[in-house]
């Protein structure tokens, strides 16, 4: 649904879909409701919600909220990686080691 209020559609937008789900490595939640999954699965998702279009600025969040430790390190890989893709990333977080490592 999110992909298309971005104008994504068919063939582009399921592998934009299935690019995502490996990135985060939801593939066992893939087909599920989302409505049923943990907090640190919902935060995956938004995850994926808010990069399905590819955007060059992102704002996130917390964005390793509620996420188990090794979760926490492929949100914080994106982000850096981010920086290699010329992105433009605003993190908000109140963990301070974090914040120091993602900069």
């Amino acid at each position: 649904m999110f992909g298309t209020f971005y104008g994504l559609q068919g063939p582009a937008l399921e592998r934009r879909i299935d690019e995502l789900i490996d990135l985060l490595e939801m593939q066992e939640y893939a087909d599920r409701e989302c409505k049923r999954f943990s907090k640190g699965m919902s935060q995956k998702v938004a995850l994926a919600r808010c990069l399905i279009h590819d955007p060059r600025n992102l704002l996130l969040d917390e964005p390793t909220s509620g996420l188990d430790v090794m979760s926490a390190r492929q949100v914080r890989r994106l982000i850096t990686d981010s920086r290699t893709q010329d992105r433009c990333v605003i993190v908000s977080t109140h963990i301070l080691s974090e914040a120091e490592r993602l900069c």
